[in-house]
């Protein structure tokens, strides 16, 4: 699947609610990927990111989003969400999902 930037977000958001209403399921469960198709790490921005410009961080739509501008920073919510129990798990999962959508308006404010 050719993701858009648009597109590679919303499923990021879908996917990170699911996973923080979901805390003790992985990224490789969530049941949207029958649709959508498996992707690079389980992750539509990585994907994107790898289509558009090969595998490269600095490109990821998320990027300003997480600490230190890498999601495999001790500091991030991903690896946090990694290495925690189920209610911080849900907490971290939220805050990515929430990351998508300040960058989806960001698209949606710089699209008028």
């Amino acid at each position: 699947m050719e993701l858009t930037k648009r597109r590679a977000l919303e499923i990021c958001r879908d996917m990170w609610d699911w996973l923080a209403d979901n805390p003790e399921r992985e990224k490789e469960d969530w049941p949207g990927w029958e649709e959508v198709g498996r992707m690079l790490d389980n992750c539509p921005c990585c994907e994107y990111t790898c289509q558009q410009v090969g595998d490269f961080c600095d490109h990821c739509p998320l990027y300003y989003y997480w600490p230190e501008n890498d999601c495999g920073s001790d500091n991030s919510p991903f690896r946090r969400w990694l290495g925690s129990n189920l209610h911080y798990r849900s907490m971290y999962a939220r805050r990515i999902a929430n990351y998508a959508r300040k960058a989806l308006k960001e698209l949606d404010k710089n699209d008028n």
